[in-house]
């Protein structure tokens, strides 16, 4: 068995084991931190069969619709999490890595259910609701038409898919920024990632995701319909923090098509909202 596949492994492990803790397991965390180099070296951990089909990640939701488990509305402006169904105003974080991709989606009032018309994972062939593979260039439901508002619109849209680690308990999770969340999402990552390191002959180059803590909030928008996500950078991590997060980012990103399919197998399953019909020229202004 190479050291590759222990590291991985060991990387697996403790992310199926994060998604059972809370936030009132910060010591059992601690303790499994201090087993790390135990878990890294001891060989067999009794997952090596456990592949990224396994995995199945919570994914982070906001604007729910409907009603939760005791029969109460969700608050719009607060984080619901698709596998404790549990709820949260805050979120302090740390982002591995993002994968862009296209989506066609709006919320169907009479289903009370989120439609998803089309989805491109290569933003170059889209897969229809039926089915039906289509080419993104060209296609008339990707490029931009004048609303009854006047306004440009249009009904497809890029879309970030995140996938980070909760803080305190380790738990990996997925989330998406689309639509009215790509806009503050896009100018969280050009303040503090995107060109905000400076090389030695003089160039910029990116910061990773994982060099940062990163506080994730809401606020409601001024029409008081939905939430926006607040994202504000925390403290720079220390190094061999960063360099086990480079590990994880990479172990995600082997799996990553799969993670987002459960993702939103997930996703379906829970009605959200963030603006009801198509995407305007605002939600694209940086």
């Amino acid at each position: 068995m190479t050291k590759q596949r222990n590291t991985t492994s060991a990387a697996l492990a403790t992310s199926s084991a994060s998604e059972l803790a809370t936030t009132g397991d910060a010591e059992e965390s601690a303790a499994l931190a201090e087993l790390t180099s135990f878990f890294d070296d001891v060989g067999n951990i009794g997952l090596d069969d456990v592949g990224g089909e396994d995995i199945k990640l919570a994914v982070k939701l906001w604007n729910m619709k409907g009603l939760d488990k005791n029969g109460r509305s969700y608050p719009r402006d607060v984080f619901f999490d698709t596998i404790s169904e549990s709820t949260s105003d805050e979120i302090d974080a740390v982002f591995l890595l993002t994968q862009k991709t296209k989506r066609y989606d709006e919320f169907d009032n009479a289903l009370d259910k989120t439609i998803v018309h089309c989805e491109s994972r290569d933003r170059v062939t889209g897969t229809m609701r039926d089915g039906a593979t289509r080419a993104c260039k060209g296609c008339p439901d990707d490029g931009w038409f004048k609303g009854d508002d006047g306004k440009p619109h249009r009904k497809c849209g890029e879309v970030h898919n995140v996938i980070g680690v909760e803080r305190l308990t380790g738990k990996p999770f997925a989330m998406r920024f689309k639509k009215t969340s790509l806009k503050p999402f896009r100018q969280y990552v050009m303040a503090h990632h995107w060109g905000a390191r400076k090389t030695a002959d003089g160039k910029r180059a990116n910061v990773p995701f994982f060099v940062y803590a990163v506080r994730l909030a809401l606020k409601m928008h001024e029409s008081g319909k939905y939430a926006l996500p607040v994202l504000t950078r925390g403290e720079m991590l220390p190094k061999k923090e960063v360099l086990s997060l480079a590990d994880s980012a990479q172990t995600y990103l082997e799996m990553v098509s799969t993670l987002l399919a459960s993702a939103d197998e997930q996703s379906e399953k829970h009605a959200t909202s963030d603006r009801e019909g198509t995407i305007t020229a605002d939600d694209f202004v940086e």
